[in-house]
């Protein structure tokens, strides 16, 4: 059988288990990163709108975007290119480059915002298609998080 001071002293254990886990964990991570070296840019497109919602084929589309670098330090030289695809699956080598953009630099916790205005391709089907924008498409920044650097936005297309 525990006693109370056993019991006051495991309560204490877990009181401080749980704070840890809980307030200073991310924190504690952190630090432990920077100890370790590595530190790393997170780019993320929080925003995409667009304007109009419907166009014609060829029409004049509009749409904006914002980064965040939800990352420990400043990244450089950040590519960013846009795309129009005919179907859902998105394909660099099949859909068509709307723009292609280089930031200068994204500072840890700032943002860059992007507008794009271009003519939609007379090759777009009509119908529901998606716009895609994408960060780093080459892949030369390294980030400790890739799988959102990518977002896309959908269209109608009509005659």
């Amino acid at each position: 059988m525990i006693s109370k001071k056993g019991l006051m002293f495991l309560s204490i254990l877990f009181f401080l288990f749980l704070v840890h886990t809980l307030v200073i964990g991310g924190e504690a991570t952190s630090l432990y990163q920077k100890k370790k070296g590595v530190e790393k840019p997170d780019l993320r497109i929080t925003e995409l709108i667009m304007d109009p919602s419907t166009i014609k084929k060829g029409g004049e589309l509009i749409f904006s975007y914002r980064i965040l670098n939800e990352g420990s330090v400043t990244v450089s030289m950040v590519t960013v290119k846009t795309y129009f695809s005919n179907d859902r699956t998105f394909s660099p080598s099949r859909d068509v480059v709307l723009s292609n953009r280089q930031i200068v630099a994204i500072p840890a916790g700032g943002t860059s915002r992007g507008e794009v205005r271009c003519k939609l391709p007379e090759s777009a089907l009509e119908g529901r298609r998606n716009i895609y924008v994408i960060i780093d498409p080459d892949n030369r920044i390294e980030e400790s998080n890739k799988r959102n650097n990518l977002r896309l936005s959908s269209l109608t297309v009509v005659k």
